[in-house]
């Protein structure tokens, strides 16, 4: 994990192999820490934009977790996100879509509406429908993905905003408003809707008030400058 951090990938990539191997000769391949290593592995790769390496991984992540939990387990949803990681980032949406979706579905089976994976899943489901340049959709999803991440926040109407309180996370919330507020923005300028471009602004208020609060909790000068 240290290499990792420090983006020297293939060294990363070196010592999870040898991670791999030892389990795999230990306890074999159905067992969690061989998953962990597969995984590090398909990361990595993933880092170093080798697509067809890192899918390899990622389908043995999901191959041994399917034999270990079955379908629905919040590792399986997590193998589904990453394969629709992949193909969302060499741009066969359609694939990406498929298991965005799935994952989506083991999430809420899981959790219920209101969970951070679950508004993590709509929000990769957003993303792909922005780039299909389906605004429409992106802005429905993106809106499920801030339902999903307020407890007792359900508000289909994509013009009205959360108050900032009862929220999983800040950081991921930041994240769904500021991609709300990106796409409302690029709508104005297609069509001129005014009220779109009025929450907008409203939405880059409240991810900056968030950005506010995320830089306070930091102490390290590193984590302040990344939201800057």
């Amino acid at each position: 994990d240290v290499y990792k951090g420090e983006a020297e990938y293939e060294k990363a990539i070196e010592n999870y192999q040898k991670a791999l191997d030892i389990y795999m000769n230990s306890v074999g391949k159905e067992h969690q820490n061989t998953v962990k290593a597969n995984l590090e592995i398909g990361n990595s790769y993933m880092y170093e934009e080798e697509v067809l390496k890192s899918l390899e991984y990622y389908n043995k992540v999901l191959e041994i977790n399917y034999m270990l939990v079955g379908e629905l387990h919040t590792n399986t949803s997590g193998a589904y996100n990453n394969l629709g990681g992949v193909y969302y980032f060499i741009g066969n949406y359609a694939l990406a879509l498929n298991y965005y979706e799935r994952a989506l579905a083991i999430d809420k089976a899981i959790y219920g509406n209101d969970h951070p994976n679950v508004a993590n899943s709509y929000y990769n489901i957003a993303r792909v429908y922005s780039e299909k340049g389906n605004s429409e959709k992106a802005l429905e999803y993106i809106q499920l993905a801030i339902n999903a991440s307020i407890i007792n926040f359900e508000e289909s109407d994509i013009y009205t905003n959360p108050a900032l309180l009862n929220y999983f996370d800040d950081k991921d919330l930041m994240w769904y408003l500021n991609f709300k507020g990106e796409t409302l923005e690029a709508g104005f300028k297609v069509n001129a809707n005014v009220k779109g471009l009025d929450v907008a602004l409203h939405s880059f208020v409240l991810s900056d008030s968030l950005i506010d609060k995320i830089r306070e909790s930091y102490t390290n000068t590193k984590d302040q400058a990344e939201l800057t």
